[in-house]
């Protein structure tokens, strides 16, 4: 999936599981975005951060920068983060987390 153009012009700083493409669009990184899911589908199953890091570190799945282990902080800034509604996750789904 790609945003449009006024969408990627108003998306702002790029998250984990979106890149831009040469010309500027947004679109969705599905390895990443995957990622994305397993970690929204583990939160909303009631697993702790602490859970999901273990879990994480555990497939060898390296944080947006690079570490070996996801910090709290960062899993905490990715579940509430409305952008993953555009094409990741359903609204339904933030909507059960973030509140």
């Amino acid at each position: 999936m790609e945003l449009s153009l006024i969408e990627s012009r108003l998306f702002g700083r790029i998250c984990y599981g979106f890149k831009r493409d040469k010309y500027g669009f947004v679109e969705i990184v599905p390895e990443q975005a995957e990622v994305v899911k397993t970690i929204f589908r583990m939160y909303r199953e009631e697993n702790s951060l602490e859970d999901i890091q273990k879990y994480l570190l555990s497939c060898s799945i390296s944080s947006p920068s690079g570490k070996a282990k996801w910090s709290r902080d960062v899993l905490n800034e990715l579940l509430n983060n409305g952008k993953y509604t555009r094409g990741i996750i359903d609204f339904e789904e933030y909507c059960e987390v973030y509140f």
